[in-house]
């Protein structure tokens, strides 16, 4: 019997993982930044499924068996839209049970491409993702009212710490004279449209839409002319094409965080970004000899 105690004792006072709940709500989303958004305000009251891993094209993404799987259990998938996700017809041709899908652009105002296209890159802006978070809250509240309270005080949680991050950053930005850059794809306008940046040419728009030998020209001469120095760039899209263009600017190549993963919040992501462009337009601020 002492022993038997004794083991009581010890089960008791070790921590042990807790054990799931019954009937967790189960959401789906496409990226890793709706992702992070969704676990923020559901906390541990939804199972949040992500299709697209980090590392992966999300422009050219395709369904797997064994994601059809995953799906088939959620109720809600949140998804980018504005053709952002080209699976979405393959899963509502494949899914036994439809899914409804909610597009979390709802709210923003788009930025066209030059075929314009609504260009879809819209987690990487502070005022967005408030936007966003105001839907997904909302979304999750009318599939699951008894928790709405909760999911909205978690909303405004995090509300207010992009707002306070942005507060910051577009201070930082006002300081500075130069804010010109140029994007090896474009998902950084609306981060541009949100600090007043001056995106002066992209590289490639889509997938290995690689501009022509004239437009390339034209914008190292426009790049030329502006001063501009720094060229942002991400790993997926043709990252010899940025190295090329900063080598005739005389500038930098800075490679940037686009989708971060499921486990970094998006206000951490954000500020990972957000730093760096600051730091590397401040490095080609011209000094003031007015005095």
């Amino acid at each position: 019997m002492l022993f038997t105690s004794l083991i009581w004792a010890m089960i008791l006072c070790f921590p042990h993982p807790a054990l799931p709940k019954e009937n967790t709500l189960s959401v789906a989303t496409s990226i890793a930044p709706l992702a992070s958004l969704i676990k923020e305000i559901a906390d541990n009251e939804a199972e949040v499924i992500c299709i697209i891993p980090p590392g992966s094209e999300p422009h050219t993404f395709e369904l797997k068996p064994k994601d059809m799987v995953r799906l088939e259990k959620a109720k809600l998938l949140f998804a980018v839209g504005w053709n952002f996700e080209n699976f979405i017809k393959q899963l509502l041709i494949h899914l036994s049970e439809k899914v409804d899908i909610v597009e979390v652009n709802k709210g923003i105002e788009p930025i066209y491409y030059a075929s314009k296209e609504p260009n879809p890159h819209i987690w990487l802006s502070a005022n967005n993702i408030i936007t966003i978070t105001h839907t997904i809250a909302e979304y999750l509240s009318q599939i699951d009212p008894s928790n709405r309270e909760y999911y909205f005080k978690n909303a405004q949680s995090l509300i207010t710490k992009i707002q306070e991050l942005h507060h910051r950053f577009s201070q930082k930005f006002r300081s500075l004279k130069n804010r010109s850059f140029i994007a090896s794809h474009p998902s950084w306008s609306y981060l541009a449209r949100d600090y007043d940046l001056q995106e002066i040419g992209v590289l490639e728009e889509g997938p290995h839409q690689i501009p022509s030998p004239r437009a390339i020209k034209d914008l190292i001469q426009k790049a030329r002319e502006k001063g501009t120095k720094l060229v942002l760039a991400d790993r997926l899209h043709n990252p010899q094409l940025a190295e090329m263009i900063a080598r005739e600017i005389g500038g930098k190549v800075l490679y940037l965080d686009v989708l971060g993963s499921p486990d970094t919040s998006c206000w951490e992501l954000l500020e990972r970004n957000l730093e760096p462009i600051y730091q590397a337009l401040s490095e080609h601020e011209q000094p003031d000899n007015s005095n």
